[in-house]
């Protein structure tokens, strides 16, 4: 609303208004992941899954959840170092890019932790399930 009064009305466009803007959309999406997780409300391709039994559904889940920490164990690391090892600014506001993308790496811990928290669950009730079949 800021930027559009000021340059529609006031002839006087507000530059740091669309970096702001970027950096919200960004730190909203990082945080928003894990709280999407939490709430199991991500996106799920459920075509398959819905169609076969609950032991195959839980061999999925495990199998998803291993995929997400392995690739973003992969990632965690090098994502850190190029992070740590950025020296650019952003153009207006001129904050440290470490600061800017801070949030990638809290969604990384984050999706991680999620992740193996739900493995052990999902891996236990397996293990349940082949103890005691119905």
């Amino acid at each position: 609303m800021l930027t559009i009064i000021s340059r529609y009305i006031l002839k006087t466009p507000v530059t740091w208004s669309y970096e702001v803007s970027i950096l919200a959309y960004m730190w909203t999406m990082f945080f928003g992941v894990g709280k999407a997780l939490q709430q199991k409300e991500h996106v799920v391709f459920s075509l398959l899954y819905d169609h076969v039994s609950p032991r195959k559904q839980l061999i999925f889940d495990i199998l998803s959840n291993l995929l997400i920490v392995l690739l973003i164990g992969i990632a965690l690391v090098p994502s850190v170092n190029s992070l740590l090892q950025k020296k650019m600014i952003t153009g207006v506001l001129k904050i440290p890019y470490t600061v800017a993308f801070a949030p990638l790496i809290y969604m990384f811990v984050n999706v991680m932790i999620r992740s193996i928290i739900e493995l052990r669950v999902y891996v236990n009730e397996l293990i349940r399930m082949m103890r005691n079949p119905k």
